[in-house]
């Protein structure tokens, strides 16, 4: 659903692009606008490719939780449970 919807948004986005080149290219008669909006829609497929193909290598991939969120865990767990129960401290070598 989400890789479906970031397709759409860059249709839509290239399309907004598009009009908006033609537009103003002929209107103001600076050329420059068709290579300015050319090179933001093909910077906006680069950015939305990423982000449909990141969360799903992200998840296949051995990711680690962040500083905090291995605090709040260590934090939650001796809050808890003490000393009557051992666990594996990723921040400690």
């Amino acid at each position: 659903m989400e890789a479906n919807y970031r397709h759409i948004f860059t249709d839509v986005m290239t399309s907004i692009g598009g009009v908006v080149r033609l537009l103003l290219a002929p209107v103001t008669g600076w050329l420059i606008f068709d290579l300015i909006l050319a090179i933001l829609i093909a910077l906006n497929f680069l950015w939305e490719g990423w982000r449909i193909i990141r969360a799903p290598v992200d998840g296949l991939m051995d990711v680690s939780l962040s500083d905090h969120d291995v605090q709040v865990g260590s934090s939650a767990i001796e809050a808890n449970f003490g000393s009557a129960l051992e666990y594996h401290n990723p921040t400690v070598l």
